[in-house]
């Protein structure tokens, strides 16, 4: 790369980041009276609700989703029809918005069924106990 074409380079790389470092960093955000601690609480707050928006969004589409694979699977595997599909979501869904938590739901499988989940495990999530 001869020299006029470092200069173009040069020119298109943004100003905060040609040879800028910690230090002159901090200088130009000063300048605007912008801290470094004003910033790390606004990335901080902005960070959180990035995190609180984007599992907002995915939570929707994923309860989307295991409602549409549990109906699959209850007709692919026990003969289920639109109306008990029907039934069996609406029962999930008073359930789902009655508990106080899941791990309340988690110990009464294992109570009534003798069944534990374990969403740390990446394949085999339900097992029975080992009695």
């Amino acid at each position: 790369m001869n020299r006029q074409q470092r200069r173009q380079a040069a020119k298109q790389t943004p100003a905060y980041r040609r040879g800028m470092g910690a230090e002159a960093l901090i200088r130009e955000m000063s300048k605007n009276g912008i801290t470094p601690d004003q910033y790390d609480r606004w990335g901080e707050k902005q960070y959180e609700k990035g995190w609180h928006d984007g599992f907002t969004a995915a939570g929707e589409e994923i309860t989307k989703c295991l409602y549409a694979v549990a109906c699959l699977t209850l007709k692919e595997q026990f003969g289920f029809g639109g109306q008990r599909c029907m039934r069996f979501l609406r029962a999930l869904d008073e359930r789902y918005l009655t508990s106080l938590h899941s791990s309340e739901e988690i110990e009464a499988v294992y109570r009534e069924m003798g069944l534990t989940i374990d969403f740390h495990e990446p394949l085999d999530r339900v097992r029975e106990v080992e009695q």
